[in-house]
């Protein structure tokens, strides 16, 4: 009787453990993209340094904008900028 209580015991902190760990790496994943830099591996709009101005969680996109033209702004879904073909992460010097 004792060993199935304490066996319970660990079994529910470890599973709060993990959805707590899980939450806290959820948040911190969308954060970190926030005022973070992307060059494009090919020019869209004219320019290839852009700058995350705003983190959208729930539709899973990010607004960034050009660097040297803050008028131009889009929207890109994390998947995207995942994508080592279309984005690289930093300011890298392409040709």
């Amino acid at each position: 009787m004792f060993d199935t209580y304490i066996f319970f015991l660990k079994s529910f902190i470890n599973f709060n453990y993990k959805k707590a760990n899980f939450i806290f790496n959820f948040r911190y994943m969308h954060n970190k993209y926030l005022n973070s830099k992307w060059t494009s591996v090919k020019k869209v709009k004219g320019w290839r340094h852009y700058q995350v101005r705003n983190v959208f969680k729930k539709k899973k996109e990010l607004e960034i904008f050009a660097v040297c033209d803050k008028k131009i702004f889009f929207n890109v879904t994390y998947s995207e900028i995942r994508n080592e073909s279309l984005w690289l992460p930093g300011w890298k010097e392409m040709d």
